[in-house]
């Protein structure tokens, strides 16, 4: 029995297969569907107007590694911009409209493909996945979503840092987004895992945790002002 488990993660030549695989499969805004279409134009020219793209990019090419030097930053632009994309959609659709039924019509083949390519042996986690972490949109939908609320918390000093529930919003979303999936598929996206084995659940939990305290830790220094 052979027990080597092949890395794809650190394949040069796959990522740029892979490249090509996410604007054909993995890019939300290849569809056709109106509906879809009128949340898209919805976010687009904010998002255009945004720098987050360019702020990604520049901390990748600070912290670029051994395993993907070789890349040029024309990767990381459009991984970067198909990453905020769906972003934006799951923030408007999950959990600002609670549309999970729209959104699972329009992107199921994507989501099976998500859950199922959760370690970096498997080709296809280069496709669906962060690179590095195994990362699903679904975890990064949520760190951002509780940065912002973070956000909205910290600039007010009448209030306590707190974001239970806010974490409670964003898996009873993901719940409701399970609940299309079918009834044997129940926290098959929370229990999700990145490639160091930690679940969607856990990271954000623990995500949670570090920004709460960060706030108390400011509020302290405010107070001692």
């Amino acid at each position: 029995m052979n027990d080597f488990i092949y890395d794809y993660s650190s394949n040069i030549g796959y990522h740029y297969t892979s490249l090509h695989r996410q604007v054909i499969k993995f890019d939300p805004l290849n569809t056709d569907n109106p509906i879809i279409l009128d949340y898209i134009n919805s976010f687009k020219m904010d998002r255009d107007n945004s720098s987050l793209l360019y702020d990604l990019i520049n901390d990748e090419i600070n912290n670029k590694n051994k395993a993907i030097s070789d890349l040029p930053i024309s990767f990381f632009t459009l991984f970067n911009r198909i990453i905020i994309d769906w972003i934006d959609i799951i923030h408007q659709m999950l959990f600002i409209d609670d549309a999970s039924s729209t959104f699972y019509a329009e992107y199921m083949s994507v989501i099976d493909n998500i859950i199922l390519c959760d370690t970096p042996d498997v080709k296809e986690s280069i496709v669906y996945r962060s690179f590095g972490n195994g990362m699903s949109i679904f975890h990064i939908a949520g760190k951002i979503w509780l940065i912002n609320k973070y956000k909205e918390i910290i600039s007010n000093p009448t209030n306590n840092v707190g974001l239970d529930k806010e974490l409670k919003y964003i898996f009873n979303c993901y719940n409701r987004l399970e609940d299309c999936l079918g009834s044997d598929r129940k926290y098959c996206i929370l229990y999700m895992s990145d490639f160091s084995g930690i679940t969607l659940k856990e990271y954000l939990e623990n995500f949670t945790v570090y920004l709460v305290n960060m706030g108390k830790k400011w509020q302290d220094v405010r107070n001692l002002k």
